[in-house]
């Protein structure tokens, strides 16, 4: 899977361009004859939920045991101490994509990540993330990376048949300048961003493919050199295909209200600093959804005495834990098992799910044997949106089944000969690299020796490439495990010079792991949440990487913001978010005067 770049990889290189990737929006109204209230509400208004909805939650089933399933069986012990809790996975396993082997290279071991690698702090959902890891008594697992590092320093792109080095603080005027005069990669790229002020605003639309989009404010040569490459490490997507809107709503809707991406982001930029001049507070502008979760983990983060870990949430790090990501999942595991109310069904596949009008549950069926496996208050399905659709009869949410997915095959490889690859995080490539540098359909590379240090023992040179993703597509079969091993030793050889033999190896094909959210992604959602909102699935909710996000961070924030709406005794579908085109922006403040937050503009 491709989170190790979904979290970190380049993104900050467009970072001011768009907020999260996220699709949260404001609440509004329910349609006439929809019982439905949404958990996107105030504070104030969540304040006042109904008793008797938390009373009949007595069973709740968590379909999926990957981070979001885990983290939502969690959250749903803590929010519904005396709620019977019960989690299906279909797998023998637990922690869906994140996998973390330690493999013994003789004068050590190394960590090899099969999945994400590192996360980030950074808001909206870093911090959510963070609390968990405080609330399963974690902290000593947290390896920090320094700002200093060459991992934070370094980032690159790989174009036409070289290394270049994406122009990042320190970097000073001058070497900026010489690098965007001298470097093909860049080429189009600064005369389409002063172009972009006077471009008009398209008059009608209602999504566009971010390549499209991008193309149309800036030029074709951002979006074939470097938005694709991005893509590639954030999505493993086709930039043409991606939803802008969905994956961009920062400069999506502010072409709308301000003309440009570039006058939006100064339009905030002033906003900002005429409120810190004003009243010598810091703050964040998020989405009105964002701000009033943050509020929230504020107060929850206070009363678990975690008030310290908010000196993050201006600061975004990366960091990883001791022993990989799978620490996490592993932790989790341990906190549900030790718990009373709660069941974990291992090797256990829902094959159908349907509702029962009269007493408003929910009855699942084995997929195999086609055994019941009881009937439950309230369902939250972590799964793919596809397979759930699957679980469903054909004509309800027949929208989830659009949503497709792209398989990522993750190699990774160990050196004993320390410092073989460049310093820094690792480098990306675009769709535009000539196919004689790249005819494996490599992704990403990540030289793991200085983007996560601190988790081998063993000294030498670790790498995870990334094969495949929308590359992919339509493919009959993919590269078997030494297929993989072959490619990824050709791609080093030709990038950087790296022909030794690893000691070390692993090969990992995840099939169907990253969701795309494709152009039409918002308007799919949006059908799916009202189908969600009528009476038959009241008592089902959805998270997970297919519907608001497809980083770990994103999927915990997920989870914790389901299991909080039914902790307030309000119904909620986890596609709030989709509910109305509007997007309203709001400066929370966090730090220099009393915690608040105030409205900025809608677009």
């Amino acid at each position: 899977m491709l989170h190790p770049c979904a979290e970190n990889s380049l993104v900050s290189l467009l970072r001011p361009l768009y907020l999260a990737p996220r699709c949260r929006g404001p609440y509004v109204p329910v349609a006439p004859g929809r019982a439905r209230v949404y958990s996107t509400r105030t504070s104030e208004q969540l304040a006042g939920g109904d008793p008797s909805q938390i009373q009949g939650l007595k069973s709740i089933a968590v379909l999926g045991g990957g981070i979001t399933g885990l983290a939502s069986a969690y959250y749903l012990t803590r929010e519904l101490p005396h709620s019977r809790v019960v989690l299906f996975e279909a797998s023998e396993g637990l922690g869906g994509w994140i996998k973390s082997k330690t493999v013994d290279v003789g004068n050590g071991s190394v960590v090899f990540e099969q999945g994400p690698r590192t996360l980030r702090t950074a808001l909206p959902n870093g911090p959510v993330t963070i609390s968990l890891i405080c609330q399963l008594g974690l902290e000593d697992k947290i390896i920090m990376t320094p700002k200093d590092s060459v991992a934070y320093r370094n980032r690159y792109i790989y174009y036409p048949n070289h290394l270049v080095r994406l122009p990042m603080p320190p970097t000073s005027i001058w070497e900026l300048i010489k690098t965007l005069a001298t470097e093909p990669l860049f080429r189009g790229v600064p005369m389409g961003v002063i172009r972009e002020v006077l471009r008009p605003k398209s008059q009608w639309k209602i999504d566009e493919s971010i390549g499209s989009f991008f193309s149309r404010r800036f030029g074709p040569e951002l979006v074939d050199n470097i938005l694709s490459a991005v893509c590639h490490g954030i999505y493993a997507g086709d930039v043409w295909k991606l939803s802008a809107k969905s994956l961009f709503p920062f400069a999506w809707h502010g072409e709308e209200k301000y003309g440009g991406v570039l006058m939006a982001r100064y339009r905030m930029w002033a906003l900002e600093a005429e409120a810190e001049e004003r009243d010598g507070s810091r703050g964040v502008i998020l989405q009105k959804a964002d701000g009033e979760m943050m509020r929230g983990l504020r107060s929850d983060m206070e009363r678990l005495g975690q008030k310290p870990l908010m000196d993050f949430w201006l600061k975004p790090e990366v960091y990883s834990l001791k022993g990989g990501l799978e620490t996490l999942t592993k932790a989790l595991e341990d906190e549900l098992r030790g718990n009373e109310n709660v069941r974990i069904e291992t090797g256990v596949a829902v094959g159908q799910m349907e509702p029962d009008t009269a007493t408003g549950c929910i009855r699942l069926t084995s997929r195999c044997s086609k055994i019941p496996l009881g009937s439950y208050n309230h369902v939250i399905s972590t799964l793919p949106a596809q397979m759930l659709h699957s679980l469903t009869p054909p004509t309800m949410l027949s929208t989830l089944a659009l949503t497709p997915s792209v398989t990522v095959m993750v190699v990774n490889l160990f050196y004993s000969t320390p410092n073989l690859s460049v310093q820094g995080f690792g480098y990306l490539l675009p769709s535009s690299i000539p196919y004689d540098q790249n005819p494996e359909r490599c992704l990403g590379v990540v030289f793991d020796s200085h983007a996560a240090p601190g988790l081998d023992t063993a000294l030498g040179t670790k790498i995870t490439i990334m094969l495949g993703g929308h590359w992919w597509d339509g493919w009959p079969s993919y590269p078997n495990n030494d297929d993989g091993i072959a490619m990824a030793k050709n791609l080093l050889a030709r990038h950087l010079g790296i022909k030794g033999e690893p000691v070390a190896s692993h090969v990992t094909l995840q099939r169907d792991c990253i969701p795309q959210y494709t152009v039409g992604h918002h308007m799919r959602m949006q059908k799916a949440l009202w189908e969600l909102g009528g009476d038959a699935w009241r008592g089902l909710s959805v998270a997970g990487a297919a519907f608001n996000g497809v980083g770990v961070n994103d999927c915990v924030r997920g989870a914790r913001d389901v299991v909080k709406a039914l902790g307030k005794g309000r119904p909620v579908t986890g596609l709030e978010g989709y509910a109305s085109d509007e997007t309203e922006w709001v400066r929370t403040v966090f730090r220099g005067q009393k915690e608040s937050g105030g409205p900025v503009g809608k677009s």
